[in-house]
């Protein structure tokens, strides 16, 4: 992926967004958005496109929706894959650790592991859709309910099948494709049969078939019944057994020269045994006593079509259970054989590589110890069923042993998450997208990763070390990396650290209609940009940057020389309305910078207003501007102007003058108190109240903490300054 072309209309809030993001110098970009204005729907829309979901505006529903992705390599463009796309969301408090079972064991192992398991697992669910067909029950339960039936749940179901072996011959005793496992064995009828009226008629019936069938010149009670003797007869003359003019010696010293002399016997005999006058009463009762519910009426005709089958063994259901099951093995023993056959001869390489996987400290340790290391967080993790993940294909389970130096205690993710700090548990969720990553590393296909604020909530040394992590990450070309954030200190730690280039670090503009991605600003020190801007500049080619510069001058003179040095009250005197601020000359504000910030801006001679009109009169440019871009400087010197007006205004309106002279700090703020301590709830007090909120970051300004003036829209400030100088224009008449 050379270049990843992003077209979205009406996905999640974004009307409109075209860009191109270049990747062919550098693997990484970081975008700079305020809260609000496209982070969230920027990753969802991702989010939707990797899983195969369609985007769309969930307030309006405006369409048409467009949602494209293209990749360029080589100058060709193709339509991203949804495999090819991961997003790193801010947090999900439902997170599982399913990727660690990838890096559980060396690749070359899994992958041979996988093989042997796929042809052993193909050949099972062949026998198991048999088995469901032929029992009635869904594939399902099938093996659950067999395994049951034979009271080993806890067996390998592989071994238990080989353990059966010597009965899998062939011989169908049941007819199964008849006589259905689900019907027979329905939970209803066995709590009926075991009535013990119902129950007596069964046992007599047994006994009294045993009677009959001892009699027998030719069955055998569990040995040869008729069933067994007609499958014999089809058997002998399929294979032309009385052709080759064979003959069958009879226990009772009978000849049998042929099929039809073969079948009119064993026909004698079954009229002996169906005839019987008392076997017959018994087995009306028993069906009359079916007749009473209706749920018992397919069994009701499959007992009237093997009643001495069937009855006889209903004494002892779960005999008859495992019986039923053999005969459905012994129909598909072709299938059976075969299972067999494939899991006998992979499952000693199966446990040769379980048994180097245990001893493996593979891709999942190296990730928990980067971890571990890297990472500050009062627990540490290991795998304690390494052998059943590759096994069984389970998912890990994951023991975490918290330490909090004194005492350690080993618990698991439900137990932690409940003590864990917001942190620590972004920390964990943020393992889980290491486990991923790694996972796609070893995969070594190409990824685009959206990471949606992912520092947010993070102390300083956990953010460094997503940094360090993120690093890593840019390091192998098949991973582009595409960073939000609405944390400016972190856009530029992660501009800076990972080294993307200043063409790869941008910013996001909103209006109505769209969104645009810009060139970055203020990626270094503002002020070392102001700095460079004024020095030896005309005044009037560098008005705002000189507004702007006036609360940061006036931090350094607070730090080296504190609040009582002249010049520091000097510079206050034109962030706040004081008695003397604006007769303070321009000249003397370049004079402070250059003693104080070695920097001088010229000044025309016959140019030296005072600095209150400079500042309102580029206040009054400003407001007329359609300004693009973050624009620090304006900002500040609009804050700088509302501020001011809106001090004139209340100190215009307070009658009270000893109290505010009495004012040394918090002027604003005071004047606000005393303003509304004397007019309530005045209908200016809404405006004045937004000065407080929008204005006091920008004024009380040092280099670490102008986000908040980043984050806040400019036509915010102008409707405020609009409105602040209308109150103070009218203010004779409020």
């Amino acid at each position: 992926m050379d270049k990843i072309s992003v077209n979205f209309e009406n996905c999640y809030g974004i009307n409109k967004l075209e860009h191109d993001f270049d990747f062919s110098e550098n693997n990484g970009c970081v975008i700079y958005a305020s809260n609000g204005t496209m982070k969230t729907s920027f990753a969802k829309t991702f989010i939707d496109i990797s899983e195969g979901n369609v985007p769309k505006d969930r307030i309006y529903y405006r369409e048409p929706v467009v949602f494209d992705v293209d990749k360029i390599s080589s100058g060709t463009s193709t339509e991203i894959g949804p495999e090819e796309i991961f997003v790193i969301e801010s947090f999900k408090d439902d997170f599982n650790f399913e990727k660690i079972s990838r890096l559980i064991v060396r690749r070359d192992l899994k992958d041979r592991y996988d093989e042997l398991f796929n042809e052993i697992n193909t050949s099972k669910t062949k026998l198991i859709r048999k088995m469901a067909n032929l029992s009635g029950l869904t594939q399902k339960i099938v093996e659950e309910t067999f395994m049951a039936d034979f009271n080993d749940l806890d067996c390998n179901f592989f071994d238990f099948l080989l353990s059966l072996e010597d009965e899998i011959d062939g011989d169908i005793k049941i007819p199964v494709n008849n006589i259905k496992y689900k019907i027979i064995f329905d939970k209803n009828l066995l709590n009926f049969i075991k009535d013990p009226e119902v129950f007596e008629s069964i046992e007599e019936y047994a006994e009294k078939y045993s009677d009959i069938i001892d009699k027998s010149e030719i069955f055998e009670e569990n040995l040869f019944t008729h069933n067994n003797a007609t499958n014999v007869g089809n058997n002998l003359n399929k294979s032309n057994f009385f052709k080759a003019e064979h003959k069958i010696s009879l226990k009772n010293g009978a000849i049998v020269n042929n099929k039809e002399e073969l079948d009119s016997l064993i026909q004698k005999q079954k009229d002996l045994v169906l005839s019987d006058e008392r076997l017959k009463e018994l087995f009306e009762k028993i069906d009359s006593a079916l007749e009473k519910n209706d749920d018992f009426r397919k069994f009701k005709s499959i007992l009237s079509n093997y009643p001495t089958i069937i009855i006889p063994e209903l004494e002892n259901v779960e005999d008859f259970k495992k019986k039923v099951w053999i005969s459905i093995l012994n129909s598909e023993i072709g299938l059976y054989n075969d299972l067999i056959d494939i899991y006998v001869s992979g499952k000693s390489e199966i446990e040769d590589i379980i048994e180097e996987a245990k001893s493996e400290e593979s891709a999942w340790k190296d990730v928990v110890d980067l971890f571990n290391k890297r990472f500050f967080v009062p627990f540490e993790i290991k795998v304690v069923n390494q052998a059943d993940v590759i096994l069984k294909n389970e998912v890990p389970t994951l023991e975490f042993t918290y330490n909090d130096e004194t005492e350690q205690k080993k618990m698991d993710k439900d137990e932690l998450l409940l003590i864990l700090s917001n942190g620590e548990k972004r920390a964990l969720y943020l393992l889980n997208i290491i486990y991923e990553l790694e996972a796609r590393k070893l995969d070594g296909n190409p990824v685009l990763i959206i990471a949606d604020d992912i520092a947010d909530s993070f102390d300083y040394q956990n953010k460094y070390a997503i940094v360090e992590y993120l690093s890593d990450v840019l390091k192998e070309d098949f991973f582009k990396l595409i960073i939000l954030t609405h944390n400016f200190d972190f856009y530029r730690t992660v501009g800076s650290r990972l080294d993307i280039h200043r063409k790869n670090c941008f910013m996001v503009l909103k209006n109505h209609e769209e969104i645009k991605i810009v060139d970055g600003q203020y990626l270094n020190s503002a002020f070392g940009f102001w700095k460079r801007q004024l020095e030896g500049k005309d005044a009037n080619d560098c008005k705002r940057i000189i507004i702007a510069s006036i609360p940061f001058v006036r931090n350094l003179i607070e730090y080296i020389d504190g609040k009582r040095e002249p010049d520091y009250l000097l510079l206050t005197d034109l962030l706040h309305l004081k008695e003397h601020s604006g007769n303070i000359q321009l000249s003397e504000l370049q004079r402070v910078y250059s003693d104080v910030w070695n920097t001088i801006f010229v000044l025309d001679n016959d140019d030296d207003k005072t600095v209150f009109d400079f500042i309102f009169d580029e206040a009054e440019v400003i407001i007329t501007e359609e300004t693009t871009g973050i624009n620090l400087e304006n900002k500040i010197a609009l804050s700088i102007a509302i501020r001011l007006i809106a001090e004139d205004y209340m100190i215009y309106k307070i009658t009270d003058e000893t109290k505010i002279a009495e004012i040394r700090s918090n002027q604003t703020r005071r004047l606000f108190n005393l303003f509304k301590e004397e007019y309530g709830d005045h209908s200016t007090v809404p405006i004045l109240e937004k000065v407080n909120l929008m204005t006091p970051e920008n004024i009380h300004l040092n280099s670490f903490m102008y986000e908040p003036i980043l984050d806040m829209d400019d036509k915010n400030l102008k409707d405020l300054y609009q409105d602040v100088k209308e109150i103070n224009d009218a203010r004779d008449s409020t």
